[in-house]
């Protein structure tokens, strides 16, 4: 009985996304939808790190095309100082981590791949990461599926039946929006999962929750995914 689980492909995601990876045993990455360029809230380009005055963000600089396109179809920006930046960035606010060698060498790598769509990249760190962390739930992108036509639950549930999944993992924050009686008429089973998000040691530094996997990565390491493992 297959458990699945969807979500657009963000920039470096925060714990909660993998903690839904680690639940499920396929990920649907969403990246047939539309780039939300002008949400400030959109972490599909953006991800939060902390520095010595605390959190702040870091933004994948992508191309103005002048049309709204899918997270796919959205190519990054041609000047790639940005990495270097980023790279910068990490290195400024975690050299002094325990595990930051390690971790900074595994997005680096990743980082250097001349990737040109945002999916692509986005999609190359969180499969990299998981197999850094030894996470194997597979990873699908709704792309591939060609169920573009369907929209909202409907696409959900769309989804599900095309990769065989009877039950449908959702986060808490979508209870307001989804029609649980669709589901249930397609005899899907719909799961709310909620993440309460663990504390974890700093080396002394405060500890912000929400903040990039990264930020677990350089200071615990691979004891990351016990962190994320646990069914709460």
């Amino acid at each position: 009985m297959i458990t699945l689980a969807i979500h657009q492909p963000n920039y470096l995601p925060w714990l909660g996304y993998f903690h839904k990876i680690c639940h499920c045993d396929c990920f649907v990455l969403l990246d047939d939808v539309p780039f939300q360029q002008g949400n400030a809230a959109s972490l599909t380009s953006r991800a939060w790190i902390a520095g010595p005055n605390g959190p702040f963000r870091i933004t994948v600089p992508v191309k103005h095309s002048g049309i709204q396109l899918p997270v796919c179809e959205t190519m990054i920006a041609d000047d790639h100082r940005w990495k270097k930046k980023h790279l910068r960035a990490l290195e400024h606010s975690y050299a002094k981590a325990p595990y930051f060698k390690e971790v900074y060498t595994l997005l680096e790598s990743i980082l250097a791949k001349e990737e040109q769509s945002l999916s692509a990249m986005n999609t190359a760190l969180i499969s990299g990461i998981c197999e850094w962390l030894e996470i194997t739930s597979p990873l699908v992108l709704s792309s591939s599926l060609g169920l573009k036509e369907y929209q909202r639950n409907d696409r959900i549930i769309a989804i599900c039946r095309e990769l065989g999944a009877a039950t449908y993992l959702s986060g808490e924050g979508a209870r307001k929006y989804q029609n649980e009686s669709l589901f249930l008429e397609a005899g899907i089973t719909l799961r709310y999962m909620d993440f309460n998000h663990p504390l974890y040691n700093r080396a002394g530094q405060k500890f912000f929750p929400g903040l990039s996997i990264a930020d677990a990565l350089f200071y615990c390491g691979k004891e990351v995914k016990p962190l994320i493992s646990c069914i709460q």
